[in-house]
C-alpha cells in the first residue's frame, strides 16, 4: 500500500467527547496512533443498509 504524508480526515466529536466515543457509520475507519488505515472492502468497508439510506433522501 502506498503512504502519504499527509491525509485530510475529519472525525467529529463535542467538546471534552475522546473520538474513540462517537457516533461513527459502522465499518468507517477510525484513526489510531496518528494512522488511518482504509478497508479493502467495497465502499471501504461502510455498511449500511437500504432503509438507512431511505431515511436520508
Amino acid at each position: 500500500m502506498t503512504w502519504a504524508g499527509l491525509t485530510e480526515f475529519w472525525l467529529g466529536s463535542d467538546p471534552g467527547v475522546p473520538l474513540s466515543e462517537t457516533d461513527r457509520i459502522p465499518g468507517t475507519a477510525f484513526p489510531a496512533e496518528g494512522n488511518v488505515v482504509a478497508s479493502a472492502a467495497p465502499g471501504f468497508g461502510i455498511e449500511t443498509d437500504e432503509l438507512t439510506i431511505e431515511l436520508w433522501s
